[in-house]
């Protein structure tokens, strides 16, 4: 399948599952065998500026020959084809309702992003989801499900706020259907580990904030949610998560924490360091 979005002049032409070769690199493109069609009336990126030209989508790629008799002609009008948009990092993929769900993919094709990712769920929310996503006609999305961090670790304010506004319950810490692990040391750890696989998560999300200062921080009340988990559990983190097959991302705050992710061998960062730039969050 073929599908284009045109919005704000641009169009975004994706080629997704059938039409999109999967392959290991290095290994021929897999072709499909649809048949031909004329693109016309668009405008491609050629290397340096964007120039106006006839293409055609082929075996599954684009060609400036076709392979075969067209069977049909797009017409771009004027638009630009680019690849499809993707968002690394937000939350707001859930759905409560049917319609909410369906809201949520118009917006994202009307603007065409196809790909997101949400590093911080309850399970609920991806289950709400998942008859809607992952199919050829709507959105790609992965989900860490709960988040690891440590005592006093951010998010639990935000997790204490929506339990006040009844978004979340008291049951969304430290199980698989919540929204974060609260991690104290390596006993915990081992302990909860085939919990947290248990809810299949697609890679795994650690809080690191101000991570050197992690004891200090872990005894000043001050600073309650403006700290993550212990640092020295994260070299295990990723070698668990790694032998699960899975990613490791790390939400970073200063350049301490970016120091230490890298260093552990995660394989995402979450944030930059002082992405948030308030001078309270740290101890003086």
């Amino acid at each position: 399948m073929l599908k284009f979005q045109q919005y704000a002049g641009a169009v975004i032409a994706p080629l997704i599952l059938a039409c999109s070769p999967v392959s290991t690199p290095g290994a021929p493109p897999q072709l499909t065998s649809a048949p031909d069609v004329k693109i016309v009336n668009g405008k491609w990126f050629d290397g340096s500026r964007f120039v106006e030209r006839t293409m055609y989508m082929s075996h599954g790629v684009f060609v400036a020959k076709p392979r075969s008799e067209p069977d049909s002609v797009i017409d771009v009008k004027g638009g630009y084809v680019v690849a499809p948009f993707a968002e690394a990092h937000n939350h707001n993929f859930d759905a409560s309702s049917e319609q909410r769900a369906r809201t949520l993919i118009e917006k994202y094709v009307k603007d065409g992003v196809f790909y997101g990712q949400n590093p911080a769920n309850v399970l609920r929310a991806r289950q709400g989801l998942a008859p809607y996503i992952n199919i050829p006609t709507s959105i790609d999305v992965t989900f860490s499900n709960a988040v690891l961090t440590g005592p006093g670790g951010h998010p639990i304010g935000l997790f204490l706020r929506n339990l006040g506004r009844e978004a979340m319950f008291a049951t969304d810490t430290n199980t698989a259907a919540g929204f974060m692990w609260i991690i104290r040391d390596r006993n915990d750890l081992a302990a909860r580990w085939p919990t947290i696989l248990s809810s299949n998560p697609d890679f795994i999300k650690v809080i690191l904030a101000y991570s050197d200062q992690y004891e200090k921080r872990l005894t000043d009340s001050s600073t309650f949610n403006w700290r993550g988990i212990d640092p020295k559990l994260l070299p295990d983190i990723v070698l668990r998560a790694h032998a699960a097959g899975k990613r490791v991302m790390a939400h970073v705050e200063s350049a301490a924490d970016f120091h230490n992710a890298l260093a552990s061998g995660v394989d995402i960062i979450g944030h930059t360091p002082g992405f948030r730039g308030n001078e309270q969050t740290q101890l003086p």
